[in-house]
């Protein structure tokens, strides 16, 4: 990054030229008005990162090994 600033080229910050919405944006907490909301998102952002675990086993870019 300090390269591509020192040689002068543009860059961009926040989200308004993004091709997909985000979804792994995390939430804090006090952003759910109802516990439970709040509760179900975490639950999934956690099963989430437990299957990443199947999704890299076997994928040839992983450079490292899962146990």
């Amino acid at each position: 990054m300090a390269a591509w600033l020192d040689a002068g080229h543009p860059v961009e910050s926040g989200i308004g030229s993004l091709l997909s919405r985000p979804t792994d944006t995390y939430f804090e907490s006090d952003h759910y008005d109802d516990f439970q909301v709040h509760l179900r998102e975490h639950h999934a952002y956690l099963n989430w990162e437990i299957a990443l675990i199947d999704h890299i086993v076997g994928d040839p870019a992983v450079r490292y090994k899962v146990r």
